[in-house]
């Protein structure tokens, strides 16, 4: 019986939709086993969750790139002197995005440097791009086969300075095969990244009260509100009210203060959403 290398042959019709893959805006890298159904994928909910799960298993929506190239590898052919071509190689998706942000965020970036997993790609339609291997029923990222982090290409005067991303796909058939995409607009303008946050005190400690600032670490702007069920805190004395003062401080009320501790809760568990404290203050 002859070798057969295509197994399923599809018939290749007219067709009215045009929607194909475009430039490539922002993605979301997830744990290599991340998987997600389709009717899931439709609801921003279902992202928001993923993506303030605990470390190992979150996912991350990076910010809207600047820029995008495609260098991706061209396929490879040999020739032979009776004029014969052969593919050796079909080619491998190559791609970097440049992110005009702050150095915090390219610190943020630069800490994922040489980690797997995979990724779902936004393009500039702000559609979902990723792979099924349940022709559909379940969606998950490409396969990474390296993701890095470049250093920073300073602007001239003329144009900006940018943060570059280069990453590739381990396996084009994901795509070329088992490609699908969504329309993910109204998701992404739901959802929100997990953004790091830092305590800190201001002023000082009475026995009855003391203050604190929430401020992000990307660019020290004040988280507006928390509320009292958000505040871990090992004080002495009674019951802790947390007051929200609207710029990113936070006032704590209670009875014979003592030196202690306070700590945000878990991602997950914030009424907030999405942030994340890095460090427990202690307060004195």
């Amino acid at each position: 019986m002859a070798l057969d290398c295509i197994t399923d042959v599809e018939n290749v019709g007219v067709s009215a939709c045009k929607q194909f893959p475009q430039a490539v805006e922002s993605f979301i890298k997830t744990p290599l086993d991340f998987t997600i159904t389709a009717v899931n994928a439709a609801t921003s909910a279902s992202w928001q969750a993923a993506i303030v799960d605990s470390e190992a298993e979150r996912v991350h929506l990076f910010p809207l790139a600047y820029d995008f190239e495609n260098l991706s590898e061209e396929a490879t052919r040999a020739s032979s002197n009776l004029g014969k071509e052969v593919t050796t190689r079909l080619g491998q998706y190559r791609l970097r995005n440049l992110f005009r942000e702050n150095l915090e965020m390219h610190k943020a970036m630069y800490s994922h440097l040489g980690s797997g997993g995979r990724i779902f790609l936004i393009d500039i339609n702000k559609k979902l791009i990723g792979t099924s291997d349940d022709a559909g029923v379940t969606l998950k990222g490409f396969t990474l086969d390296q993701f890095m982090p470049e250093k920073v290409q300073f602007g001239d005067g003329s144009t900006p300075s940018l943060s570059p991303i280069y990453y590739t796909l381990a396996n084009n058939e994901e795509l070329d095969i088992n490609g699908v995409q969504l329309r993910f607009n109204t998701q992404l303008l739901a959802i929100k990244a997990l953004t790091n946050v830092r305590l800190a005190q201001v002023g000082s400690l009475t026995s009855t009260t003391f203050t604190v600032s929430v401020k992000s670490v990307l660019d020290n702007v004040g988280v507006r509100g928390l509320v009292t069920v958000d505040f871990i805190e090992t004080m002495g004395g009674g019951a802790i009210t947390w007051v929200d003062n609207g710029d990113g401080t936070y006032t704590a009320t209670g009875t014979s203060l003592t030196t202690g501790t306070v700590a945000l809760r878990a991602a997950d568990l914030l009424t907030v959403k999405a942030y994340e404290g890095i460090n427990t203050l202690t307060v004195a």
